[in-house]
């Protein structure tokens, strides 16, 4: 689920962030830690404006402490709505999608998104779009829908250039699977930073896929996902720099790619955490931590892990 709207930079100070807001775009990239911060810095000051409650209620949201904030979480975004504070209408929308903090309701949703799409509201037309082609507690109109979609996306609403690139590429959501088409809008939502759509995009230079086939623009492509941390593009991007392939070989780089991975526990880079300690790429060899990171992928059912295991140890 997500309550965020793509911006095209990370979001890592308090200023930025109300910044962002009061533009009407923010962006879900905040890291544990800048979140945390900012959390602590807006204090107990959060309800002196409609801004600085909006932000910390996107950042509690973040810090995943809805659960135990739900009477806080509602009561600040009741009150926004109150206030006619339009992005609070979209937030109440997937708090009903999703259940979260309340019981699951598509009628109220769908009435809270057109409430921020008719205020102008790009993520708003974008939840609502999605209703009309699902017909969730709206009568089903797919055109509607998808005319709702590229208001969104030429909005710049990164989200909505991926759901529809993604659905295009899948062929599901009403939508005809057309690979071209796809990867225009696919691409477009990674050169707004959407994690996702970068290890997308990565994948459709790398297999050609409604794109001529480019390992070298892959790899770009899939070390900005592995940066937001989407493991499987870190083990990728982590044997493009073991092999040297596209680019330079960096057994150091590679390392850290894998561990990031395994350290988030990603069961297939285990396999490759182990392969760099048993020959030392990147890192200080070391047999017996290759044998715990490949006992630990084989626990798992990692079949490379158990090959390792018996071809080595």
């Amino acid at each position: 689920m997500s309550y965020y709207i793509y911006n095209l930079q990370l979001v890592g100070s308090l200023s930025e962030l109300l910044s962002n807001i009061k533009s009407g775009f923010i962006c879900n990239q905040f890291s544990y830690e800048s979140a945390e911060k900012m959390l602590k810095e807006l204090g107990a000051s959060y309800n002196n404006s409609d801004y600085h409650a909006y932000a910390y209620l996107l950042l509690i949201i973040r810090l995943r402490k809805e659960r135990q904030n739900k009477t806080l979480v509602l009561n600040l975004a009741r009150k926004l709505v109150a206030n006619n504070f339009i992005p609070a209408y979209n937030l109440m929308g997937t708090l009903y999608e999703n259940a979260s903090c309340v019981s699951m309701d598509m009628d109220l949703a769908a009435s809270y998104y057109k409430k921020a799409y008719e205020n102008g509201y790009a993520i708003g037309a974008y939840n609502l779009g999605r209703c009309y082609i699902n017909g969730w507690s709206v009568k089903y109109d797919y055109d509607y829908g998808v005319k709702l979609l590229n208001e969104a996306v030429n909005k710049g609403y990164a989200q909505a250039a991926y759901y529809v690139g993604n659905s295009m590429l899948k062929g599901v959501n009403g939508f005809a699977k057309n690979d071209s088409q796809s990867f225009k809008y696919i691409k477009m939502a990674a050169d707004q930073t959407h994690d996702y759509a970068c290890f997308v995009c990565g994948y459709m230079y790398a297999n050609g896929v409604g794109t001529v086939k480019n390992l070298a623009t892959a790899y770009r492509y899939y070390e900005k996902a592995a940066w937001f941390g989407i493991c499987d593009a870190c083990v990728i991007v982590g044997n493009f720099n073991l092999e040297g392939k596209y680019v330079p070989q960096d057994y150091d780089r590679a390392f850290s790619y894998f561990l990031q991975a395994a350290n988030a526990g990603y069961s297939p880079a285990y396999y490759n955490v182990g392969v760099c300690y048993y020959f030392g790429y990147g890192c200080f060899k070391d047999k017996e931590k290759a044998k715990e990171w490949w006992l630990k992928g084989n626990r798992e059912g990692d079949e490379l892990c158990y090959k390792a295991l018996t071809k080595y140890i």
